[in-house]
């Protein structure tokens, strides 16, 4: 499986995106030819838009056992998981990329508009990040967001543990993804979304600050 994606809302797609596009999948494919497998993507001003991913045999095997294990444990009428779903490795398991479900507004009930019970799950889920069973807010005090990179050896207490490569966070201009984390009461965080660039992370730590008057960080 190869995975591609090129965010085209920056100045330098706005006279001729087709043709900017164009010369990006040129350059992809002479890095491929170079045996470059996995890189981050820049526009002609330098700014972080995306990234492309070829996995290996093994990777896709891991992939699809992965989404096969999903569907099995999430899948329902209102997660879906595609066949060509993408995929993160952690340290103790795998992020799988699916389809949340949502009512348009006039088609849901207001009975529960005034019940708050401290959960932030659906709130997770609405931002179409990755949900977790039981995420209270009253075990975080913040929200995080920053670039990381990957590095060949693997240090002691490693931040993020990714498709099988080592992460840490690094300098903006060197951030190949960037991560949102939230800030655990007892110590230490707790990383729940990836995105290819550093406007999408900060919006979406920003949303999750606002909405449980957190403190937002960046790291």
């Amino acid at each position: 499986m190869f995975f591609l994606k090129i965010e085209t809302g920056k100045d330098a797609f706005a006279d001729a995106p087709e043709r900017v596009i164009a010369d990006m999948l040129r350059s992809i494919a002479a890095q491929l030819d170079g045996g470059k497998m996995a890189d981050r993507i820049h526009d002609a001003n330098g700014n972080n838009v995306g990234r492309y991913r070829l996995l290996t045999p093994d990777e896709e095997q891991a992939r699809c056992d992965a989404i096969d294990q999903a569907r099995s444990e999430y899948g329902s009428d209102e997660i879906e998981i595609d066949d060509d779903a993408d995929t993160s490795r952690a340290d103790d398991g795998t992020w799988v990329q699916g389809w949340l479900w949502i009512a348009d507004p006039e088609t849901e009930g207001d009975e529960d508009d005034d019940d708050d019970d401290g959960h932030i799950e659906d709130d997770i889920n609405k931002l179409n990040l990755a949900p977790f069973d039981g995420l209270n807010a009253a075990e975080y005090n913040a929200v995080e967001w920053g670039g990381v990179c990957p590095v060949q050896d693997c240090p002691p207490g490693i931040d993020v543990f990714f498709d099988d490569v080592c992460y840490e966070h690094c300098d903006d201009a060197d951030a190949i993804m960037w991560m949102v984390y939230l800030h655990l009461k007892e110590g230490g965080c707790q990383a729940i979304h990836d995105v290819s660039t550093a406007e999408e992370a900060r919006a979406t730590a920003e949303a999750i600050g606002t909405k449980y008057g957190w403190e937002v960080l960046k790291r």
